[in-house]
């Protein structure tokens, strides 16, 4: 999964720098609702395997876990540029909407390698447990 999201990660760069116009050449294919949908779906199969939240979580855990955390942390700002970038220059919808679901699949992911690792997930401290 992980590796897929980097190569559209790569599509998403390219089409952003270019302004969509790099897809004139045939055989490079833009970011898509297919590619959103495909995001969803890994979340809603890891889902399944978790506990549902009822509440905030801190993120955290194991250290492969915190670097998902903190790569999710990138993606959110990422995803705040491009949509300030939007306001100037037009930005696909479909790369707005799959950096916005690639978000949740990393706090998905970073929840999912935290139960695989036995790593208790942890509330903030102003919730009574």
């Amino acid at each position: 999964m992980l590796l897929r999201v980097q190569h559209d990660l790569f599509r998403v760069q390219l089409e952003v720098s270019s302004q969509g116009k790099i897809f004139a050449d045939k055989h490079i294919t833009p970011i898509t609702k297919t590619h959103v949908r495909w995001l969803e779906e890994c979340i809603d199969v890891l889902g399944r395997k978790l506990t549902p939240l009822a509440m905030f979580i801190l993120p955290g855990g194991s250290k492969a876990a915190s670097l998902v955390q903190l790569s999710r942390t990138v993606c959110r700002r990422a995803e705040r540029e491009l949509s300030g970038l939007n306001e100037k220059e037009p930005v696909s919808v479909a790369v707005l909407a799959y950096m916005n679901r690639l978000s949740d699949f990393l706090f998905t992911i970073a929840r999912f390698i935290n139960k695989q690792e036995r790593k208790k997930e942890r509330y903030p401290d102003y919730y009574k447990k």
